[in-house]
């Protein structure tokens, strides 16, 4: 897989390599349909607050 991406090796695949079928004709990104949190959310580890982003 990592060969038909041009990468070197697999610890270089990232989530915007990959794409998913959504619908017949529809794709998205992993990255684009499953975002990161905010990084200020990463930072701050307030379990709380990452439960009502994610919602």
């Amino acid at each position: 897989m990592t060969r038909s991406l041009g990468l070197d090796s697999p610890g270089a695949l990232a989530r915007e390599h990959v794409e998913v079928v959504i619908e017949i004709g529809r794709r998205m990104r992993v990255s684009q349909l499953y975002p990161y949190p905010p990084l200020a959310l990463q930072v701050i580890r307030d379990d709380e607050a990452v439960v009502a982003w994610a919602v």
